[in-house]
């Protein structure tokens, strides 16, 4: 099973040792921005629980779960988009 840390090259790996995880140190070289998303508070609770087990930021775990995601999307099919079709 492929990590989602080597899905997204941005991002220093995690490495586990033992009980305790060690996040390496890189030099970022890809620009970040910050954006706001609106979740759930279940999810967002879910998240933070998530994150704190895994001794990582909710950042990094949201990170490499869109990654993860954009690279499981099929390519968009311009026949059948029905983004921003009028309704």
């Amino acid at each position: 099973m492929t990590s989602l840390a080597a899905m997204c090259s941005h991002h220093p790996p995690l490495l586990r040792t033992g009980s305790s995880t060690v996040m390496t140190v890189a030099t970022r070289t890809v620009p970040r921005v910050s954006t706001a998303v609106r979740l759930p508070a279940d999810l967002h609770t879910e998240l933070q629980q998530q994150a704190t087990e895994r001794e990582v930021s909710v950042n990094f775990l949201v990170t490499r779960a869109v990654v993860h995601y954009l690279k499981a999307l099929r390519p968009a099919d311009p026949l059948n988009d029905t983004e921003g079709a009028d309704t």
